[in-house]
């Protein structure tokens, strides 16, 4: 049995996670203390979280390619959410461009639908 320094509460060693560099191997604080205070710094540090993940996934992309590629199966419902959320801000953000591919796409399937492929050449842009 170990207290904790934080919530002064009487708890077994399983309680408190590993540390080398401490006398008794194990942290002062148990678990679920430090995983509080490592849930407020996240908050409370959002770029710093970032970069870090991002070091992270460029030090293991085959780890975070095998760890996607999982989720993707086991939640396909709240990527097709994902996906359809950026889809719409893209959309807005880029409205010009969006009507612009909505049009050459029209125009080439009208030309294709009338058999007219000779007016291609007067459309550079398809």
């Amino acid at each position: 049995m170990k207290c904790c320094t934080k919530c002064k509460i009487e708890k077994p060693l399983t309680e408190f996670y590993k540390h080398k560099g401490k006398k008794s191997g194990l942290m002062s604080e148990c678990k679920s203390c430090k995983d509080v205070k490592n849930r407020e710094w996240r908050e409370e540090n959002p770029d710093k979280v970032k970069e870090i993940v991002k070091k992270w996934q460029e030090k293991n992309p085959d780890k975070c390619k095998e760890y996607f590629s999982k989720w993707k199966e086991e939640n396909p419902e709240k990527l097709k959410e994902y996906q359809d959320e950026y889809q719409k801000k893209y959309n807005k953000e880029n409205r010009e461009k969006r009507r612009e591919i909505e049009r050459r796409y029209a125009l080439k399937k009208r030309i294709k639908n009338q058999n007219a492929w000779v007016y291609l050449k007067d459309y550079p842009l398809l």
